[in-house]
């Protein structure tokens, strides 16, 4: 069985403005950075944070959420006030 060994560019948008895109198309199709952005990011000391859609973030999702929970009863497990 012959390994080969594929590799991506990574490309930050120059300025970080939270758009990093990546030949593996993850970031693009999942809106997270994929484990190349992740790398690339740690090399150059940049919080991923940033390059997070804000529907993935915490507060957000809570928000989404909140409605289902409380109706099932759940609220208290997830800490949703």
């Amino acid at each position: 069985m012959e390994t080969t060994l594929v590799t991506h560019e990574v490309n930050l948008r120059c300025h970080f403005n939270g758009w990093a895109e990546c030949t593996c198309n993850k970031p693009k199709l999942l809106h997270v950075p994929c484990s190349h952005v992740l790398v690339l990011l740690v090399q150059v000391v940049v919080s991923s944070t940033g390059y997070v859609a804000p529907f993935y973030l915490k507060q957000n999702i809570e928000v989404t959420w909140r409605l289902v929970l409380w109706i099932l009863g759940m609220w208290r497990l997830f800490g949703v006030q």
